[in-house]
């Protein structure tokens, strides 16, 4: 993986190499290996290298032709470059390198743009040409936004980049916070796609890439996972193993492809547990995997992953995690976290990724396959929560007040079925469908929702307004259909890809995906819902699969997921931030916080009178960003 960046100026000004050299130190991390720059007058293209494919010079970037009139900086790996490179010689294209750039570069010389919406891989690139009149530069990323992209234009100027940090260096991008965007970040612990917390830049969309002639933005669109509508296959449960299987190897041995180490993230839970059955099966080869495990039972699933390990005859190697290690990792978040992300799985995820660097350079990941075959919690019971919607507001609001009399209602401390009855109470006051969407995919449910505006000092704002669009293009599909959409289309991009790209790329190691295969999702899509929750089981068919592959305790356990118990450490261990963050000086510095409203939510939660974790973490960690980049 790379890191990239670089600038389109008006006619007349000029791009200073000083610039450049400055955005390629801030994206090190990212490509620690080369760096490289082009620089011609008003337009500057910079790049930092990890090696992955080809470690000669040969394929360092800017990848530029021979006579300079097309360049390109990429970020990424396209996992069917051999057959496009094929393709390409059978044309008589002749290639000096053996790695995946030169053929997305010779792709675009050829092909032009047509080869993006070809390209099966994870990925974001620019490309200048300055072949035409005009110099056009194109930036793309890849259907599921795996790999990030920010952007600002302006007074007829561009400048993109893969983090935010390069972008807060240029003086005419201003450093303005947008407080709905605030709102929106404390809501779901994410900044949504394709908004940023500055109001001058922009994430570019998954699927889409941009066209810019020095005074002409325009966006394209070749791939809207909104768009995607099933064409359910008709075939027997037998039949779809079969597919399932054979698509996965594929993809695995495609993604196994690679001149450096590779490794897996190994929970034991069953996305991880069938990529490292698969790999041993298609590319029949030891393999390195890694995984987390806590002192604290309650959090702790290391024991399912020794079993696989142990069957599988893996290379695994376990981190053991104590608080300091999580805590120690905390400093580091605005700097490889670029804008605010208040997943608190981010920190263990990081000192994963940074012990299986010192082992390998690139890992594979399970991201993905809750939401291509329905494994999330959350997804069920919105099937069966979603008969809610026909009964009217009055009546739910009647029977909200009702229980809420019945017992005190504080889930600080609440036992979990109490907890579960608190969440029941919270679901029955959404509004409308965006409400019931907003709620399975944020930490912040409808009851809240009045309380976080007075936060953000935003009491008139409709906070519906950025899902509005989404539901209306869901609204025309099945139920199941839009919950898978609604993951696909959110929390898989905005939260999940999000943490492991950053936690990952902060130490020079590359994540990949293969759930996220072009063709094993094509597959998911058209694969009928039976298929995928079946009898109350989720991930149906991958668990059948697996139970090819591994014993019963792997295949029939439990989602457990990925947590630690921050509810309690900022209570303790980490009350300290609370005071250096949220103390109310500080708050008083930011026009958009109400001081009162966050010291209250400080006081209840101390007190064990409420849980506010999600809340107060999110603010910790929006205080720690701005200070880190200067936000005043």
């Amino acid at each position: 993986m790379c890191g990239i960046s670089g600038l389109y100026l008006k006619e007349g000004q000029e791009v200073t190499p000083e610039l450049l050299i400055m955005f390629n130190q801030l994206l090190h991390h990212r490509g620690p290996d080369t760096n490289g720059s082009y620089l011609d007058k008003n337009i500057g293209l910079a790049h930092t290298r990890l090696k992955i494919l080809d470690l000669s010079s040969s394929s360092n970037q800017p990848f530029k032709s021979f006579d300079h009139k097309n360049i390109l900086v990429y970020n990424g790996e396209i996992y069917n470059f051999k057959e496009i490179r094929h393709e390409l010689q059978n044309q008589g294209v002749t290639f000096n390198t053996t790695g995946d750039t030169e053929v997305l570069f010779q792709g675009l010389l050829h092909y032009g743009l047509d080869i993006i919406g070809r390209l099966n891989g994870i990925f974001s690139f620019a490309h200048l040409d300055r072949s035409k009149d005009k110099p056009i530069l194109t930036i793309a990323r890849d259907r599921f936004g795996v790999k990030p992209l920010f952007f600002s234009c302006k007074n007829n100027q561009l400048a993109f980049s893969s983090t935010l940090a390069p972008l807060l260096q240029i003086d005419w991008i201003k450093k303005n916070i947008n407080p709905e965007v605030l709102f929106y970040y404390l809501k779901f612990g994410h900044v949504p796609t394709p908004l940023s917390i500055l109001s001058d830049i922009n994430q570019l969309k998954p699927g889409h890439f941009l066209q810019f002639d020095g005074t002409t933005l325009c966006e394209h669109c070749y791939f809207n996972i909104l768009e995607t509508k099933p064409n359910y296959l008709d075939i027997t449960e037998n039949e779809a193993l079969t597919q399932c299987e054979i698509l996965l190897g594929k993809s695995i041995k495609r993604q196994s492809i690679s001149d450096v180490p590779v490794g897996i993230f190994l929970s034991g839970g069953i996305d991880s547990s069938l990529l490292t059955a698969s790999y041993l099966e298609n590319v029949n080869q030891r393999i390195s995997t890694f995984s987390i495990k806590y002192k604290e039972e309650e959090f702790d699933e290391s024991s399912y992953a020794q079993i696989v390990a142990k069957h599988l005859q893996t290379d695994h190697h376990e981190i053991l995690v104590e608080p300091k290690d999580l805590f120690d990792q905390i400093p580091n978040i605005p700097q490889y976290f670029d804008q605010p992300f208040s997943d608190p799985t981010m920190l263990p995820t990081m000192l994963l990724c940074e012990q299986a660097k010192k082992k390998v350079t690139v890992a594979l990941s399970g991201d993905g396959g809750d939401e291509l075959f329905f494994g999330y919690t959350y997804q069920s019971m919105m099937l069966h929560l979603n008969a809610l919607k026909h009964i009217p507001l009055p009546l739910r609001s009647a029977f909200l007040k009702l229980l809420q009399k019945v017992i005190y209602l504080a889930p600080g401390q609440l036992p979990l079925t109490l907890q579960q009855i608190y969440k029941f109470c919270d679901i029955l006051s959404f509004k409308n469908s965006e409400e019931f969407f907003m709620y399975f995919i944020g930490t912040i449910g409808p009851m809240q929702m009045p309380r976080l505006k007075q936060i953000v000092n935003l009491s008139g704002f409709d906070h519906t307004t950025h899902f509005h669009q989404l539901c209306e293009q869901l609204k025309n599909r099945s139920l199941f259909h839009q919950i898978e959409l609604l993951f696909q289309s959110t929390f898989l991009t905005d939260t999940v890809l999000q943490k492991t790209d950053r936690a990952s790329m902060a130490h020079g190691l590359e994540a990949r995906v293969p759930f996220l295969d072009n063709d094993l999702f094509d597959f998911s899509k058209n694969l009928h819902p039976h298929l995928k929750y079946k009898n109350g089981i989720k991930k149906y068919l991958l668990r059948k699969l697996l139970a090819k592959k591994l014993p019963p305790i792997i295949t029939n356990r439990k989602k457990q997921g990925f947590s630690i118990p921050m509810r309690q450490w900022i209570r303790t261990d980490l009350k300290y931030l609370l005071d250096h963050y949220l103390n109310e000086a500080s708050l008083k510095t930011d026009p958009f916080l109400n001081p009162k409203e966050v010291n209250q939510l400080i006081n209840e939660h101390l007190q064990c009178r409420a849980n506010h974790n999600h809340v107060l973490w999110s603010l910790i960690v929006y205080q720690m960003w701005k200070e880190y980049y200067h936000i005043n």
